[in-house]
């Protein structure tokens, strides 16, 4: 569950997975099958595990090597990336136990760039037998999830002309039916690329803009579910099966902020954007004639820098810098906000806020609104000077 992160700072790198012998991982609805989790908000149901008093321990604990990648999680299987030994690596490990099931090279490791650790910073996704993986070099690979064999592999940036982004290539594939979806930014009507599962074959290609570390997900809009996906300039409306573009719409992002979008749908026609260095807003996308609009509802300054957010029952949970911050969904309005327990990236894990700080440790907290109150923390990792 390390989620990437901003590679132009120096954090510690993944060089270990974890089991606390408490996240019902592998159980089906416990599964974390790509970034995000299975629905792309950061959040997973856990079936009442958590309900009874707790501790943390640490179960196991494997060097996989660094960089960015973080953890997919389907069945009894994890698997990752990081770089070892000279090479990018993709790893799956037994969740018990952390037993090495299988290690597939992807590649002479990727260089860290600006004080940034060596290694990948794209998160596998893993649907029925397989891990679709990305290298930051562009290599876009369908592996076997029971050994690692290879059934098919295409160069983003051979075949498809995709620019390598400066950090590598970051995309978290998207499974939906019998695709794999990436966003490559890879020329004109090339932003999004779809290949077939089976034998990654090009499906469709869609949109025109830059993408560097952008990840699209699946939202109801408009009555239907589409792919929305945001490039540096504009956020993208797709029909998932044909790629057929129902809108483009700018919104408004600078600088960095600009090139890490990751929109989260909080309901119908409505998203979280966090586009810009100093704010957030929550959007609606309204039909107009043949195109659309973004309607903006609300904005704040509480929820900006650290790139994503969650939703759970009407209540925002996220990061500014080194505080964490709780709002209001409909309104926007600030709830509270706590510097404990640091900087990091926040999770649900049932009505559970679970907290990974850069500072490497662990937090439990319960998602409330009347403000932060850590019931269980452990130490994991120690930071890189």
């Amino acid at each position: 569950m390390v989620r990437a992160t901003r590679t132009r700072r120096r954090f510690f790198p993944a060089l270990a997975s974890w089991a606390l012998g408490l996240l019902p991982l592998g159980d089906g609805d416990g599964d974390w099958p790509r970034w995000r989790g299975a629905h792309f908000d950061d959040s997973t149901e856990a079936g009442g595990l958590l309900e009874r008093p707790f501790t943390l321990r640490e179960r196991w604990r494997v060097q996989v090597g660094s960089g960015y990648s973080g953890i997919s999680v389907l069945g009894t299987t994890a698997v990752t990336m990081g770089a070892s030994e000279g090479f990018d690596q993709v790893v799956a490990l037994d969740i018990a136990n952390g037993a090495l099931r299988w290690r597939r090279r992807l590649g002479p490791a990727f260089p860290g760039k600006e004080g940034a650790v060596d290694g990948p910073t794209s998160t596998p996704t893993l649907a029925d037998d397989t891990a679709y993986v990305l290298s930051p070099r562009g290599e876009f690979t369908a592996l076997a999830l029971a050994d690692g064999a290879v059934r098919w592999s295409v160069s983003l940036t051979e075949r498809h002309h995709a620019p390598r982004p400066h950090f590598g290539f970051t995309t978290a594939p998207l499974v939906t039916g019998e695709l794999v979806i990436v966003a490559a930014g890879a020329g004109e009507d090339a932003a999004f690329l779809a290949f077939a599962r089976a034998d990654g074959a090009l499906r469709w290609s869609a949109g025109t803009d830059t993408v560097h570390y952008q990840s699209p997900i699946l939202a109801r809009m408009g009555g239907e579910e589409l792919l929305v996906g945001a490039s540096h300039s504009f956020l993208f409306g797709l029909g998932p099966a044909t790629g057929r573009v129902r809108w483009r719409l700018p919104h408004a992002g600078r600088d960095f902020e600009q090139e890490t979008v990751q929109p989260l749908a909080l309901q119908e026609d409505e998203l979280l954007l966090k586009t810009q260095s100093l704010s957030s807003r929550r959007v609606r996308v309204e039909a107009e004639g043949e195109g659309a609009r973004l309607e903006t509802l609300w904005s704040s300054r509480y929820l900006s820098q650290n790139y994503t957010a969650l939703c759970w029952e009407g209540l925002l949970f996220g990061h500014t810098g080194d505080f964490l911050s709780c709002l209001d969904a409909e309104s926007g309005e600030l709830l509270w906000r706590s510097r404990p327990p640091g900087n990091g990236w926040v999770i649900r894990v049932d009505s559970w806020l679970v907290i990974l700080t850069k500072a490497g440790s662990l937090h439990f907290a319960p998602a409330l609104a009347e403000g932060y109150e850590e019931h269980a923390s452990l130490q994991l990792f120690e930071r890189e000077p």
